[in-house]
C-alpha cells in the first residue's frame, strides 16, 4: 500500500510539473530562433585561391561597392525579424578601409538603416556602411621592405593579412506572404577605393535568421544606459 501510493504521488507530481511547464515550453517556441541560411565561403566554393575582393567605393546611403553574396528564400509566415551574420578573414591594400553592409530586399538591416550621422568622422566612415578594417601606414614605409609595418602581399605598408571581420545586424520583415521571395545582398567596399586601394577577405560564414517578434520589442533601438 505504502508503495502504491508513493508510485501515485510521483505520477501526479510529474503530470503536475509537465502542466506547469506547459505556458513557459509554447512561450518559448513562440520566440525561438530559427536558423534559415548557414552558409560559407571558400576556394572551393568562388574559385581561385579563395580571395574575393574589389576597389569598388564605398557611397553614401549604403550605395556603391560589390555584391560579394545573394542568396533568395521564402520565409515561414510567423517569422517577423531577420538577423544577418557575417565573418571572415580580411586585409586592405595602401592602408585603405574595408568596408561592407547588408540589404534585405533593397533595404539595409539595422543599425544601418537608421544611421544618418558619419558616425566616427574621419575619410574611412560612410553612411549606410560597416568600417570593419583600418590599419595604420608608416610614412616611412616602402612598398617591399616595411621597416614598421607589414607588407605580407606586396599591397604596400598596412597589407596585414589575415584580420578577423564581423558584423550582425537585423531588418523587421512584419506579416508577410509565406511564398514571397526574400533576397539578402552583402557588399564589399573600399575607401578610398580605386588605384588599388583594395578590398579583400576570404573563409567567411554567412548566418540569416529569423524569429516572431511576440512582445515587438525585437530589432529596436535603444539609447544610452540611465
Amino acid at each position: 500500500m505504502f508503495r502504491n501510493t508513493q508510485r501515485i504521488a510521483s505520477i501526479l507530481f510529474l503530470v503536475a510539473g509537465l502542466l506547469g511547464a506547459l505556458p513557459v515550453m509554447a512561450q518559448d517556441n513562440a520566440t525561438n530562433l530559427r536558423r534559415i541560411v548557414s552558409e560559407f565561403q571558400n576556394n572551393q566554393t568562388v574559385g581561385g585561391g579563395g580571395e574575393i575582393f574589389t576597389t569598388a567605393a564605398a557611397t553614401a546611403g549604403g550605395t556603391g561597392g560589390t555584391p560579394v553574396y545573394t542568396k533568395t528564400f521564402t520565409i515561414p509566415n510567423d517569422v517577423d525579424v531577420l538577423y544577418v551574420t557575417f565573418s571572415a578573414q580580411g586585409d586592405t591594400h595602401k592602408g585603405s578601409a574595408l568596408l561592407m553592409n547588408a540589404t534585405v530586399n533593397g533595404t539595409l538591416i539595422q543599425p544601418l538603416a537608421g544611421q544618418t550621422g558619419i558616425g566616427g568622422g574621419g575619410p574611412h566612415v560612410q553612411t549606410g556602411w560597416y568600417t570593419l578594417l583600418i590599419l595604420p601606414v608608416s610614412t616611412t614605409t616602402t612598398t617591399t621592405v616595411p621597416p614598421t609595418n607589414c607588407n605580407d602581399g606586396g599591397g604596400r605598408t598596412a597589407d596585414c593579412h589575415d584580420n578577423a571581420i564581423y558584423f550582425s545586424g537585423c531588418i523587421n520583415i512584419g506579416h508577410h506572404d509565406p511564398t514571397a521571395p526574400f533576397t539578402v545582398v552583402i557588399k564589399l567596399a573600399n575607401l578610398p577605393g580605386g588605384d588599388d586601394n583594395t578590398s579583400f577577405y576570404a573563409r567567411s560564414t554567412i548566418y540569416i535568421g529569423g524569429q516572431k517578434d511576440t512582445t515587438g520589442n525585437l530589432c529596436k533601438g535603444v539609447g544610452l544606459a540611465q
